[in-house]
């Protein structure tokens, strides 16, 4: 199950089992907390409890779990990126906030016998995380990120309708991060002046990606706002919005604006919407959503031009 489930969805499942039979019972499904495991052996739903990707995001759930260092632990989000890698067989086990999982020997961290000076510019999560491994090895690690808090893009993320799982993992970098020892600055903009004064052995560049401007007529209007204004609430987008794009983001944002009662219709050229989303039992429930709440989806267009009207686009036979 997906974020998009309830912790512990399939509990009632094993609780009808156990009814049933006189062996002991587990149950499964989104457990990846000690309250949601407890609560199920507490009601009597089951005897035991089955973990598996929380366990491949923190291998060490159960020993942080018993020393009651909840805060510790690596949040799975239940993006499934780890079962996707393997039954498609793109790649070898791979894990979305556990970049060790599937390669512990190799990532293991170990302590450096020449501790450097490191400057990691970017406080997202690829920064967040590059800042915690190097301090855990005894490097000397000052984080610099421009906004007034860490996150980055996750905080955009974390936004959308059953993205919640989200904001636990920027909780949890951000006190690993302290933890680690590293010293933070925020709201800072790092320039050469900058470097030239801290003397840096290292500076890591975590930096973020720049959004994607398609080269349509019109697209610098300032109605035309990008996603993550849009999810962070930035930028306010009436009550009719045409979202270009058909991959997960826009549909992130299909789904933040349709809970706000928005009129949404989604359009890409290419000829499906969600075809990063491979496996049909995570993509079709979303789709699903989506049809449910009334967002038309248009595919196989050409983008002509943005005006004061809206976005004039054609079909694949020349409608406009």
């Amino acid at each position: 199950p997906t974020s998009d489930y309830p912790m512990g969805c399939f509990a009632y499942l094993a609780e009808a089992v156990k009814q049933k039979v006189g062996i002991p019972v587990m149950a499964v499904g989104r457990i990846n907390n000690i309250k949601v495991a407890e609560d199920i052996l507490a009601k009597g739903q089951a005897d035991l409890i089955a973990i598996g990707r929380q366990l491949i995001a923190d291998p060490f759930w159960v020993d942080k779990t018993k020393e009651g260092r909840i805060e510790d632990i690596n949040p799975c989000l239940s993006c499934n990126s780890c079962l996707e890698a393997v039954v498609t067989g793109e790649s070898q086990l791979r894990c979305a906030v556990n970049a060790a999982a599937g390669r512990e020997e190799e990532y293991r961290i170990v302590a450096t016998t020449t501790p450097r000076k490191v400057l990691v510019v970017g406080g997202g999560v690829a920064g967040m995380e590059a800042a915690r491994v190097a301090a855990l090895r005894g490097h000397k690690v000052m984080l610099c990120g421009r906004d007034e808090k860490l996150g980055g893009q996750l905080h955009a993320a974390s936004q959308a309708p059953y993205k919640e799982p989200i904001a636990e993992l920027i909780k949890y970098l951000d006190r690993q991060v302290t933890k680690a020892g590293v010293e933070v600055k925020l709201n800072c903009k790092v320039t050469a002046d900058l470097v030239t004064k801290e003397k840096p052995d290292v500076v890591i560049l975590a930096t973020g990606a720049s959004p994607f401007i398609p080269d349509i007529p019109g697209v610098a209007r300032a109605d035309v706002v990008h996603a993550v204004d849009v999810l962070t609430g930035r930028k306010d987008v009436g009550d009719r919005t045409v979202i270009i794009g058909g991959e997960m983001v826009a549909c992130d944002v299909a789904e933040f604006l349709t809970a706000q009662k928005k009129k949404v219709t989604m359009v890409r050229r290419g000829p499906e919407m969600l075809t990063n989303v491979v496996l049909p039992h995570f993509r079709e429930p979303i789709l699903d959503r989506l049809n449910g709440k009334g967002v038309i989806m248009l595919t196989g267009v050409k983008y002509e031009k943005i005006t004061k009207a809206g976005l004039i686009l054609s079909d694949s036979v020349g409608r406009r």
